[in-house]
Formats: structure tokens, C-alpha cells, sequence
């Protein structure tokens, strides 16, 4: 099948494409958020990124040389963040919101239930990173990090109630976390709860 790209009609252009295949455009920072995905993009750069040590960083040059799609990103990303257990040690957060930015909005599994707005989350954390990237819809969940950041000095459970603007993605792929990966520049304070 002859997509936009062999525009021509008949000749040389569709004698071309039946042999060689549609030209591949450049992905942009912008793309149209329903992009479709080819099939042969995507796969391999899963298969090189995902499960390594250096995925974050992979993932985010082969980004910033252009040489993944939009969707490609959008579908790898999800898989990378959560599969990093320390993502914030492998990248930078400046980088993974340009990441993120770039690849919203992002629902995995794609049958989850659309987020309800305006949305209540929680993280557990130190003062010093409350204002982190990634939240959850669940209370328990977030009582869970409370140890897992205690490593950084004394920590609590925080909750914000966000509008669909600061959403960057909604995860519940490797564990169960129902994640929202927020925005922080787009988050109010959020407040400090007891217990």
C-alpha cells in the first residue's frame, strides 16, 4: 500500500517504493500525538535500551540524534523509566522531562482508566524532593517510599491535587504503583500529611 509520502501516482515514484519501501522522515519535537507507529521502529530500539544499565541514557541520545520517531519514544519510554529502579541516578531530571515533554501524553497499559481530574496524588519522600517526577494515585503505595528515601534523610508522605496539565504519564506496567509522572513545574506545593 502506497502511503502520503509516494505521492506521485504511477511511474518511477510506486516502482521505487515497492522496492526500497516508504522514505523515512526525520522525527520532530513536535509531532501530532496520534502518530502512527512503524512496526520495524520500534522493536529494535526496545530490544537495545531496555533492561541495561545505560537504557536512561541510550534512550535520550538516541532521541536528541533524531534517531527514534515520536511514537517510538512514546512506547519505549514508559519501559525504560520503569524499569530503572535509581532513573534519577542514570539521567537527569532536566533530561527526562524533555523526554517526557516530548512523548505526552502516555497511558501503559493503554487499557487503564483515564485519570479523573483534578486528581489527588501522593509521594512519599524527603522535604528536599517532594517536588519529584513521579507520584501516585495510591496512598499505601506512597507510604511504601517513605523507606526507600529515608537513605536521604528524614521522610514523609506529601500529597497534591494536579489538574490533566501537569499529567506527563500514567504507568502501571512492572510494578503495581499506579504512577503519574508529573510536571514539577506544574505542581502546587504540595502538603505534608501525617500518617
Amino acid at each position: 500500500m502506497c502511503r502520503s509520502d509516494c505521492r506521485g501516482g504511477r511511474g518511477q515514484n510506486v516502482r521505487q517504493h515497492l522496492r526500497t519501501g516508504p522514505k523515512r522522515r526525520l522525527p520532530t519535537a513536535v509531532e501530532d500525538v496520534n502518530s502512527e507507529l512503524e512496526p520495524l521502529d520500534q522493536a529494535p530500539i526496545i530490544a537495545t535500551v531496555v533492561g541495561t544499565s545505560e537504557s536512561a541514557d541510550r534512550l535520550y541520545r538516541a532521541w536528541r540524534a533524531r534517531e527514534i520517531s515520536r511514537g517510538s519514544l512514546r512506547n519505549t519510554l514508559p519501559l525504560v523509566w520503569s524499569y530503572d529502579d535509581q532513573a534519577m541516578a542514570h539521567l537527569g531530571q532536566d533530561e527526562w522531562l524533555e523526554l517526557f515533554r516530548a512523548a505526552s501524553p502516555i497511558r501503559q497499559p493503554i487499557d487503564m482508566p483515564a485519570l479523573a481530574f483534578p486528581l489527588k496524588v501522593y509521594r512519599g519522600s524527603t522535604h528536599q524532593r517532594r517536588r519529584g517526577m513521579s507520584w501516585t494515585t495510591e496512598r499505601h503505595v506512597a507510604l511504601q517510599f517513605i523507606n526507600r528515601h529515608r537513605a536521604h534523610g528524614e521522610s514523609a508522605l506529601y500529597a497534591v491535587v494536579i489538574g490533566n496539565d501537569a499529567v506527563l504519564a500514567h504507568l502501571n506496567l512492572r510494578r503495581v504503583e499506579f504512577e503519574v509522572v508529573v510536571d514539577p513545574e506544574m505542581l502546587p506545593e504540595p502538603q505534608r500529611l501525617t500518617k
